[in-house]
């Protein structure tokens, strides 16, 4: 078995360099489909954002029958945008912004009740609707494909829609309104909701936004350790430290907490299949040069659980994983 999961790490970095031509680059941070194509910051006031993730996992069971269990993940997204400047003009597509997510989940298991093969990939795009020295609105739009297999089940395509208002109540407060509909959400997916946050950079080390169903934070206390903060209500949530050793290199820990949802082919389009999945792990990351980032990490996966149902006000329990080791690459750039 060890070879096994050994061999197929291998062929995931391999896939994971090749994305970066085959596929076109992937963002720093995800959410590229959804109001993060236009709430997101851009680093370094970049044209285009990339990110390119390969996960094995070790291999283990399910609690209740035993059944043999082995996860591999990938992960592609990517941002970008016709124009970097700080401001554009008013219902022009020089604000257009694009994005991309592909989520691919290769599952080798003997129980009957899983399926072999999840995937998830959406694309969308954003643009300026106004833009004042006070207002910023914008609205986003896309469609996403999320099944058990690639593509030919009609229950599997959803679309989703953002309008945002940004409001500058001066340069460190900010606050931000909006609309979300989202057909494959984990909660409420058949009704538009709101978004409604306060963001304020008290000073040049701690930033906090506050609001729903986002809630975040980061915080730099010196000039070697930075610690970021992030919850989406009710469905997950993460947490990274970062500790810088050289000017390339720094240490990294990270809780995660995800919860993805598909539909499997041949079930009611009332009822998805929802993995819910708890993460830490600790590793390096590396800068060689300011464009581009390299992590590598060793993690442990635990609350791993397959559930089905409509959204998660009620679920039905199909089979709980037992915990497992598990390698991760990750590979990022912008320019």
């Amino acid at each position: 078995m060890f070879r096994t999961t050994v061999y197929t790490l291998i062929v995931s970095i391999v896939f994971a360099m090749l994305a970066i031509s085959v596929f076109g680059p992937t963002p720093i941070a995800s959410a590229g489909t959804g109001p993060g194509l236009e709430l997101l910051p851009w680093p370094d006031n970049a044209s285009a954002v990339f990110t390119q993730t390969a996960t094995v996992y070790g291999d283990t069971h399910t609690k209740s029958n035993k059944d043999y269990f082995q996860l591999t993940s990938l992960n592609f997204d990517g941002r970008y945008r016709l124009s970097n400047a700080a401001k554009t003009p008013p219902l022009t597509l020089s604000s257009l912004a694009l994005g991309y997510d592909v989520q691919y989940f290769n599952i080798n298991t003997t129980a009957l009740t899983l399926p072999h093969h999840l995937i998830d990939a959406s694309v969308a795009a954003g643009e300026v609707l106004y833009h004042s020295s006070r207002w910023r609105i914008s609205f986003v739009g896309g469609a996403e494909y999320s099944g058990s297999s690639v593509g030919g089940d009609p229950d599997a395509y959803y679309g989703r829609a953002d309008l945002l208002g940004q409001y500058h109540i001066d340069k460190d407060r900010e606050l931000i309104v909006g609309l979300d509909y989202y057909g494959n959400r984990l909660f409420l997916p058949d009704v538009p909701l709101p978004i409604i946050a306060y963001n304020w950079r008290l000073n040049r080390r701690l930033e906090i936004f506050a609001g729903v169903p986002y809630v975040g934070l980061k915080w730099k206390p010196n000039s070697r350790l930075q610690m970021r903060l992030f919850y989406e209500i009710p469905y997950s949530g993460s947490a990274i430290f970062k500790y810088r050793l050289f000017d390339h290199f720094k240490l990294l820990v990270d809780y995660a907490d995800d919860e993805n949802v598909f539909h499997v082919r041949g079930t009611p389009n009332t009822q998805r299949l929802f993995f819910s999945q708890q993460r830490v792990e600790a590793g390096v990351s590396w800068r060689p040069v300011r464009a581009i980032r390299l992590e590598l990490t060793g993690g442990y996966a635990f609350g791993q659980e397959f559930q089905s149902g409509f959204d998660v006000r009620k679920l039905t329990t199909l089979s709980q994983i037992a915990p497992e080791p598990y390698a991760r690459i990750d590979i990022a750039f912008g320019f």
